[in-house]
C-alpha cells in the first residue's frame, strides 16, 4: 500500500513539476515513466509525446524544432518507453489501432508528426549502434520496435471486426486448454445420495441472517431477473429449497408487485444426475396434470419418493418411472410439446450426454432384486456376497444422535406431529429404520400398505415366528420389488471400480433424510411453518417435494432450470460464451449466486473459484460463491488453513491480491466458505506493489492476473520466455497440509535463477495458443516469433499400461504427466527425474532433452491412447531424434506406461507418424 500511495504521490508531484516547466523535458519524462509503472498506458504515451516536443525544442535546426541528436541521453529511454507503452496499451485493451482518429491537419509537432520523428530516431539510432551491439539498453530498444512495428503491420491487414474475431477465437482456445491434470481412468463415478442439509440460495452465510437475500430491496433496485447456479449439482436439492423458497416469498407478496423471474442452472460432471433430476422434473409435471382427486397422485408421488431416496421400489412405482423416462426420452428426440420438460432447458452437447442414460432407464434392465440385495445385503438376508458397505451394520439412527433428538422434540413439541398412525412402524423412526437393515425398504405411505400384504404381516407380527414372517416378506420383496433403476447408468455400473457384476455398491443409508429434513425445517427461514414433523421418510420427504410442485406451479413461466454437463470450474466460461453451442441470448452470463457443494475438493479449492467463477458473479452485494469441504475436512485446522495451503494468501492478503472478500476464515472445515469480490473494486484488482506481486507470481509460477498493471506480470512471464527467472522461492516438499505458519520455509537461503527448460515445450504451447489475447507486450525469441496458433497441434499415440495389477495406483487421482526424453538418457535416469521433478529446477545444468507436460488433450489408460498439445517444431525434433514419451503420476512419483516411442505418435489432422 505504501509503494502505490508513494507513486500516486509522485505522479501527482511530476505532473506538478511538468505543469510548472514544461519546456524541461525531464519532468515530463518523469511523469511517462510514473504512469507507465502505474499501468496507465496511454497517459504514458502523452507524456512521452510532450517530452519528445520538449526535447525537439532544445535542438533546434536553422531556427525550427529538430530531431534530438543521436547522442542524446534521454531520447532512447523515451523511445524505448514510448513503444512499450503503446504495445501494453493496445494489448491491454486501453486503446485500439482501429480507433478512428480526429481529421487535423498534421504537423510536425502534431501527435503524428512526433510519433514519427520518434520512429526516425530510432531508426538512426539503432543504425549507428550497428546490429551486431551486445548493450542490452540497444537489444531492449531493438526488439521492443520490432515488435510493436509487428503488431502494427498485421493490424493493418485487417478492419476491426476481423481483429476482434482472432481475439474472440484466442480467448476460446484459452478457455479450452485443460486446466486440471488428467486421471488414468476416463470413468466418471455416478453419486447417488447427496450429503449436505437443503439450503436456498435465498439463505444468510452459514445458516445466518447476514446476508440474506432480500427480495423486496431487489425489486427496488429493479434486480427482478435472479440468476443462480449449482456447480456439482448432485440431486438438485438445493435447486428445489430455492424454488419453494422463492415461491414463499412471492407468496407473500403484493398483488401489483411483479413476481421475480428466477434462473437455476444445474452443473454436474456426471450426466446420469441430471437425467435423474429431469426425471424428477417429468414425474412433477405428469403430478401437476393430475387432479387433486385423482388417486393416482399418490402412486407418483411415492414413485417420487422411491427413486429420491432409496435403491429399491415397488413393481408399480418402477412401471411409472419407465414409462415416464420412455415419454421424457421421445419429448427430448422428437422435439414435441413440451409437457415433461416445460420450464426445462438443455444445450445440445449436454443433451448428447443425458439422452443414453435417459433411454437406459425407458426399458426394463436386466437386473433383479435379488441379486441387487446380495451385492447390498440387510443384516439378514442370506448368501450376500458384499458386507453391508464400509460401515458395515452400523446405524445411522437419528434418535441416537442426542442432538437431532433434542431439535427433533423441541419441532415436534411447537407444531405437532402431522398425522397419528395406528400401524406398528409408522410411529417411529427408528422402528421403520429397523426394517430397512432387516429388510432393505422404506415404509410406502400407509395407504399402500395393504398392496404387500406379507410386509404388512411383518410390521403387525402376525401370523407365524418372527423368522416365518421376515422370510416371507423377504421373498415378496424380492418378486414384487424392483431396482431403482437410476442407481444404475450406462458407463460406471458395469465399470469393476464401481461396481459388483452390475450391480453398485450403495454404502448410504436412506435415514439420513430425516436430518437434512430437519436441518431445512429449522434453516430455511419461512419454510418451517409449512412443514410438519412425521415419523416415516415418506411422509417427511413428500412434504419437500409437494412444496416444490407448488413452488413450480405457481412460478410457472417465470422459472427457467438449466442443465449442463461438464465440469462447473472449467465450464462455466465455455458456457457463457457460447463454445458449449447456442445458448438463448437472454440467458444469463453472471449469476448472483454459486452454490459448488465441495467441488473445490478436486478443482485447485479456493483459488480455482476464485480464478475461474468469481468472474461470472453479478456486481451485488449479494453476490458469492458459497461452497463446504467433504473430503479433506480432517486435513486442516480451519478455513484459514484450507485457504492458505490452496493459495498461500492469509484472507487479508487474498483481499488485496484479488479484490475478494473470503468470509468466516477462522471457521471449521465443517462450515461453509464463502468468497465475494469487492463491491467497490474491479475484480483481480490488485493494490499489493510490485515486489509482493512478483513474490506471489514465482510462487504460483503461472497464475494470471490481470488486473494490476499488465507489464508487472509480463516482467515474471518474459523471464520465463527467457529462461532467467531468478527467485528465492523454494518449492514446499514437506508433509501436507502446509501449516499458515509455516509460510517462511518458503523462502530460501539466497536468490538464484531456476532452470525452466524441462517444461519449455509446454509453455511454448501454452503462449502461442493464446498469444492475441496476452494483456501486455511479450518479446519472443526467433524461433517462436514468427509462429501462430496454427503451429500448435494436438498429438496422439497408443500406450500400454504398466499398473493394471497393482492396488496402490489409483486410477481417479488427477495427477497425471507426461515425460518426453531423448534417446540418450537411459531409462533409470528417467525413473529418477520422475521421482524427483522438483529438482530439476535447481539442476543448472539440466537434462537438454527432458520435456514435462501437465496437460494433456485426453488420457485413457484403459483403452491405452493419451493426446497432447505441441508446437509442430517440437514435435519434428522429437520425431527425427527418436525421443519417447511415458505417462506418469506425480502423487506417487511412478511411470505407469511403457515407453512410446516418437515414430508412433501421430498428427491426427496431418493423418500421418513418422515423418520419413
Amino acid at each position: 500500500m505504501a509503494e502505490i500511495a508513494k507513486d500516486k504521490g509522485s505522479a501527482a508531484y511530476r505532473h506538478q513539476a511538468a505543469r510548472t516547466d514544461p519546456v524541461e523535458p525531464v519532468y515530463t519524462s518523469n511523469l511517462s515513466a510514473v504512469y507507465y509503472e502505474q499501468g496507465q498506458y496511454t497517459k504514458s504515451a502523452e507524456a512521452i509525446i510532450s517530452s519528445w516536443r520538449a526535447l525537439r525544442a532544445k535542438n533546434p535546426i536553422d531556427g525550427n524544432p529538430g530531431t534530438p541528436p543521436l547522442k542524446d541521453p534521454l531520447a532512447p529511454k523515451l523511445a524505448t518507453r514510448f513503444a512499450k507503452a503503446k504495445l501494453n496499451g493496445v494489448l491491454s485493451g486501453q486503446f485500439s489501432l482501429h480507433d478512428k482518429k480526429p481529421k487535423k491537419k498534421q504537423t510536425s509537432e502534431s501527435n503524428y508528426g512526433i510519433e514519427s520523428d520518434i520512429e526516425l530516431f530510432v531508426n538512426n539510432w539503432l543504425e549507428e549502434q550497428g546490429p551486431s551491439s551486445k548493450d542490452a539498453k540497444v537489444e531492449e530498444l531493438r526488439l521492443v520496435w520490432s515488435e510493436w512495428r509487428a503488431y502494427v503491420q498485421r493490424c493493418n491487414l485487417h478492419e476491426r471486426e476481423a481483429c476482434q474475431e482472432a481475439m474472440a477465437e484466442a480467448q476460446r482456445r484459452l478457455r479450452d486448454l485443460p486446466i486440471f491434470r488428467k486421471a488414468l481412468e476416463t470413468t466418471v463415478e455416478y453419486y447417488k445420495f447427496g450429503n449436505d442439509p437443503v439450503r436456498s440460495m435465498f439463505d444468510g452465510v452459514n445458516k445466518t441472517k447476514e446476508l440474506t437475500i432480500d427480495v423486496h430491496a431487489l425489486r427496488r433496485d429493479k434486480l427482478l431477473e435472479l440468476a443462480f447456479l449449482f456447480g456439482g449439482s448432485g440431486d438438485a436439492r438445493h435447486a428445489f429449497g430455492t424454488i419453494f423458497h422463492l415461491s414463499d416469498i412471492c407468496s407473500r407478496l403484493k398483488r401489483h408487485e411483479k413476481t421475480p423471474t428466477m434462473h437455476l442452472t444445474l452443473v454436474d460432471i456426471h450426466p446420469a444426475t441430471l437425467a435423474r433430476v429431469m426425471l424428477v422434473f417429468a414425474l412433477i409435471r405428469k403430478l401437476l396434470r393430475i387432479p387433486r382427486s385423482d388417486e393416482r397422485r399418490l402412486d407418483y408421488e411415492t414413485t417420487i419418493f422411491y427413486m429420491y431416496t432409496t435403491i429399491l421400489m415397488p413393481d408399480y412405482c418402477h412401471s411409472i418411472l419407465v414409462e415416464t423416462a420412455r415419454e421424457l426420452f421421445i419429448e427430448l428426440t422428437q422435439h414435441s410439446k413440451r409437457n415433461l420438460t416445460k420450464s426445462l432447458h438443455v444445450g445440445e452437447r449436454s443433451l448428447a450426454q443425458i439422452l443414453p442414460i435417459i433411454e437406459y432407464w425407458s426399458v426394463q434392465l436386466p437386473k433383479t432384486t435379488k441379486e441387487f440385495l446380495q451385492v447390498n445385503p440387510a443384516k439378514f438376508i442370506v448368501g450376500g456376497v458384499l458386507p453391508s458397505g464400509p460401515m458395515g451394520n452400523a446405524t445411522n439412527s437419528l434418535t441416537q444422535n442426542p442432538a437431532y433428538l433434542k431439535a427433533l422434540r423441541g419441532a415436534a413439541a411447537q407444531r405437532g406431529v402431522r398425522e397419528k398412525y395406528d400401524i406398528p412402524c409408522y410411529d417411529d423412526p427408528d422402528a421403520e429404520q429397523n426394517v430397512y437393515d432387516t429388510l432393505k425398504v422404506l415404509l410406502p405411505p400407509s395407504a399402500f400398505l395393504d398392496r404387500h400384504p406379507n410386509l404388512e404381516k411383518y410390521i403387525r407380527k402376525q401370523g407365524g415366528t418372527e423368522e416365518s414372517r421376515r422370510k416371507a416378506a423377504q421373498k415378496e420383496i424380492e418378486e414384487t420389488w424392483k431396482p431403482n433403476p437410476t442407481m444404475f447408468d450406462n458407463s460406471a455400473v458395469e465399470h469393476n471400480k464401481f461396481s459388483y457384476r452390475g450391480y453398485p455398491v450403495i454404502s448410504s443409508s436412506p435415514h439420513d433424510i430425516l436430518r437434512f429434513y430437519l436441518d431445512a425445517a429449522i434453516y430455511i427461514p419461512e419454510i418451517p411453518n409449512k412443514l410438519s414433523l412425521d415419523t416415516t421418510a415418506f411422509a417427511i420427504v413428500i412434504q419437500f417435494f409437494r412444496l416444490a410442485m407448488q413452488g413450480i406451479d405457481e412460478l410457472d413461466e417465470d422459472l427457467t432450470v438449466e442443465f449442463v454437463a461438464g465440469d462447473v470450474i472449467a465450464g462455466i466460461g465455455k458456457l457463457v460464451n457460447g463454445d458449449l453451442g447456442p445458448r438463448p441470448a437472454h440467458f444469463p452470463k453472471k449469476y448472483m449466486r454459486m452454490w459448488l457443494n465441495n467441488v473445490p475438493d478436486y478443482t485447485s479449492g479456493p483459488l480455482g473459484s476464485i480464478v475461474h467463477l468469481v468472474p461470472y458473479l453479478q456486481p451485488s452485494k449479494y453476490s458469492m460463491v458459497l461452497s463446504n469441504c467433504l473430503l479433506n475436512c480432517s486435513s486442516f485446522a480451519n478455513l484459514n488453513e484450507l485457504l492458505y495451503n490452496y493459495t498461500y494468501c492469509h484472507s487479508k492478503t487474498l483481499k488485496r491480491m484479488f479484490a475478494v472478500l473470503y468470509r468466516d476464515e477462522n471457521g471449521t472445515t465443517f462450515d461453509e466458505m464463502n468468497i465475494s469480490p469487492l463491491q467497490d473494486k474491479p475484480l483481480f484488482s490488485s493494490v499489493v506493489p510490485k515486489k509482493e506481486l512478483h513474490t506471489y507470481l514465482k510462487t504460483m509460477l503461472l497464475r494470471f492476473l490481470s488486473g494490476c498493471p499488465p507489464h508487472w506480470v509480463a516482467e515474471i512471464i518474459q523471464s520465463v520466455i527467457d529462461d532467467n527467472l531468478v527467485t528465492d522461492i523454494v518449492p514446499y516438499t514437506g508433509m501436507l497440509p502446509i501449516s499458515s505458519k509455516t509460510n517462511a520455509g518458503l523462502i530460501g537461503p539466497a536468490a538464484r535463477k531456476v532452470n525452466l527448460k524441462p517444461w519449455r515445450a509446454e509453455i511454448e504451447a501454452i503462449l502461442l495458443s493464446i498469444r492475441p489475447i496476452i494483456p501486455f507486450a511479450l518479446t519472443f525469441p526467433p524461433e517462436l516469433a514468427s509462429l501462430t496458433h496454427e503451429d500448435v497441434r494436438v498429438y496422439t499415440t497408443p500406450i500400454s499400461s504398466t499398473v493394471e495389477h497393482r492396488m496402490d495406483v489409483s486410477p481417479f487421482v488427477k495427477t497425471a504427466g507426461l515425460i518426453f526424453y531423448g534417446p540418450q538418457v537411459m531409462s533409470s535416469a528417467i525413473n529418477k527425474t520422475i521421482s524427483n521433478v522438483v529438482g530439476l529446477l535447481d539442476d543448472a545444468k539440466g537434462m537438454p532433452d527432458v520435456q514435462l507436460m501437465s496437460m494433456q488433450e485426453t488420457l485413457d489408460l484403459r483403452n491405452g491412447v493419451v493426446s497432447w498439445r505441441m508446437s509442430k517444431a517440437w514435435y519434428e525434433k522429437m520425431v527425427k531424434e527418436d525421443w519417447k514419451m511415458m505417462v506418469y503420476v506425480s502423487n506417487q512419483a511412478l511411470p505407469v506406461t511403457r515407453a512410446a516411442d516418437a515414430r508412433m505418435w501421430m498428427d491426427p489432422e496431418a493423418g500421418v507418424g513418422d515423418l520419413d
